[in-house]
Parts: structure tokens; C-alpha cells; sequence
């Protein structure tokens, strides 16, 4: 899975690319938590979706 991020919180830009293992390091307050975030907001969005298509909600 590719994740590219634009101007969200601190981070201008990243492109990242989650396959197996991903760490994510960093000097305090470059972004690790807001890509925490997103990553976490992408899967909870299509858990959700998928739940929708299984119940037909």
C-alpha cells in the first residue's frame, strides 16, 4: 500500500510505502504521530466500508 500525504499538521510531504514491516522514526514533532493518524483513519474507513457492503447498510 501506497500512502502519500500533502500538508496535513506538520508534514509538507511524504510519500510512504507500507509493505510488511514499516517503521516510522523521527525527531519530536515531525509527523510520525499525524501519520499514525492517518494510516489509522484509512483502515478504520474500509473496515467501516466493508461492513457497510457485508450488512448492505
Amino acid at each position: 500500500m501506497k500512502i502519500i500525504i500533502r500538508n496535513i499538521e506538520p508534514l509538507q510531504s511524504a510519500n510512504i510505502i507500507l509493505n510488511g514491516l514499516t517503521v516510522i522514526a523521527g525527531e519530536n514533532d515531525t509527523g510520525k504521530s499525524t501519520i499514525g493518524k492517518v494510516i489509522f483513519s484509512i483502515i478504520k474507513a474500509d473496515n467501516l466500508a466493508a461492513v457497510r457492503l457485508k450488512t448492505g447498510e
